[in-house]
């Protein structure tokens, strides 16, 4: 018997695997900077500055931004800024060179303590993650000689042509007009903007804006909150992209720093660092065969289980997240709020996938005094996307972000969760990759009359496959045209 042969190309997530990286760092200020009055609170940013993959392996060359928020003996903000490299392993099962490695890195905790009035010792918990996606080539059958009987059925598919990770940096100068000489940064995001998405020969053109969006301290005591955009205009090399493909573009990471003018004043250095998954797919039509037999003798078949994509599309989802506690005695205003340690992660259940994750609300507030404290509250919280959806990659960015103190004493806070995902719908098939013939060879094989009483609603698919001959010969011995028995009835025909 003769098979043909076709290669189905599947989305897929190939493996991931997660490991904590501890940080740790003793701190000194340098002379210029004054001692530490009250500490307000550490932060981590973890960043990659490297990714390699083989053999299994991924090695991830990070470095952990840790940055010091205080206020110095006369209630002055002050944020000292270091950095700490690392290198980290991850191991995977998947051995598929061509897959494209997407990295993040959550913070877990972060814990410091004064040593003395320009010593810090930070700790702090990094969780690594690594995943590994690409195109799957699945080898199944798509035609065979009259000796085997194929049932198919042709559905359309977006099949998926290449998966790229890639990475630019922009930056950019922007004036931040402040009502007093600006001192520290407090905390910088950025969120991406993108204007327009076009697919050339192995190419693809990004164009957009970076908004971001920057809480600093002014000498005066005060707090500012400042923002810029940041242009983009980006050719990234894509192998596998063409006119003819559709492009799906998801912002990964988007990160940005701050850097402020010696003087205060005057014009800031940002910097901004996009990430983003590229999937490129073309639509066509499939042909799956589903179930097969060997007419005259016994073959055994083999499949595997498929979802080819009927769509791949990039969707976007909200979700509000709330929280409140109450506020200390002497806190008068509520000076800033911002968001950090933002962590999410995506499984699936009956009812569909779901992303669960936590976020921590800052406020950094002020007495009657003018004393400066910072108050912070991690929340959970959870999204459930609509039925059906298979998401491959998951994003999430804070927007509308608000924050008080009530009448009743309380800190509220609130903000808009903005989900990205990447989905492939489709059904999943059973689709046929071989077919072992038996020992009985169909050349010796030995034709009986058969007589068959056929109940309305029977297949003649599945007659014929018990009987092993033909649908076609039981339509024609029979006169019959269609594939379902209308009534009962009795069929003669000639089997085996």
């Amino acid at each position: 018997m003769e098979l043909e042969f076709a290669t189905v190309k599947e989305l897929k997530l190939f493996d991931s695997a997660v490991r904590e990286q501890p940080i740790e760092a003793d701190l000194v200020l340098p002379e210029y900077y004054p001692p530490i009055g009250r500490i307000l609170k550490c932060f981590a940013a973890p960043s990659e500055e490297a990714v390699t993959f083989a053999e299994g392996r991924v090695s991830v060359a990070g470095a952990a931004s840790l940055r010091l928020l205080y206020a110095d003996g006369e209630n002055r903000l002050h944020c000292f800024q270091t950095e700490t490299k690392y290198t980290k392993i991850l191991q995977a099962d998947c051995r598929c060179e061509q897959a494209a490695v997407r990295v993040t890195q959550d913070v877990r905790s972060v814990a410091c303590r004064a040593l003395g009035p320009k010593r810090v010792e930070i700790k702090a918990s990094v969780a690594v993650r690594a995943e590994l996606l690409g195109v799957a080539d699945h080898s199944v059958v798509t035609g065979a000689d009259s000796q085997v009987q194929l049932l198919t059925q042709k559905t359309e598919c977006c099949e998926p042509a290449c998966v790229h990770c890639r990475e630019f940096t922009d930056s950019d100068t922007a004036r931040f007009d402040a009502a007093g000489r600006l001192t520290a940064v407090v905390a910088v995001s950025a969120v991406p903007l993108p204007e327009k998405t076009e697919a050339v020969s192995n190419k693809l053109l990004l164009r957009g804006r970076t908004l971001v969006t920057a809480v600093c301290a002014a000498e005066d005591g005060a707090v500012a909150q400042v923002e810029c955009s940041v242009p983009f205009s980006e050719v990234l090399d894509c192998y596998g992209v063409s006119e003819e493909t559709d492009c799906r573009v998801v912002f990964s990471r988007c990160e940005a720093e701050v850097t402020l003018p010696e003087d205060g004043g005057g014009d800031a250095e940002v910097t901004v660092r996009n990430k983003v998954l590229i999937v490129a797919a073309a639509q066509k039509e499939l042909r799956c065969v589903t179930d097969a037999y060997a007419v005259g003798c016994e073959a055994e078949p083999s499949f595997c289980e498929l979802t080819p994509a009927r769509a791949i599309t990039v969707l976007t989802e909200e979700e509000t997240v709330s929280a409140e506690t109450d506020a200390d005695d002497e806190v008068a205003s509520v000076q800033s709020v911002f968001v950090t340690d933002l962590s999410w992660a995506v499984s699936g259940g009956q009812e569909g996938d779901s992303a669960e994750g936590t976020l921590c609300f800052n406020a950094l507030c002020r007495d009657a005094e003018g004393r400066f404290s910072l108050t912070s509250r991690t929340v959970t919280f959870g999204h459930r996307f609509p039925a059906g959806l298979r998401c491959v990659v998951c994003e999430a960015a804070v927007k509308n972000l608000t924050g008080e103190r009530s009448a009743d004493g309380k800190l509220r806070f609130g903000c808009a969760l903005v989900f990205t995902v990447l989905t492939a719908s489709g059904e999943r098939l059973r689709m046929l990759t071989g077919l072992k013939e038996g020992e009985k060879a169909a050349g010796t094989r030995q034709e009986r009359a058969v007589v068959y009483f056929a109940e309305k609603g029977e297949r003649l698919w599945d007659i014929a496959k018990e009987n092993r001959t033909s649908v076609e010969a039981i339509r024609t011995m029979n006169s019959l045209s269609g594939d379902v028995i209308e009534s009962d009835t009795r069929l003669i025909f000639s089997g085996c």
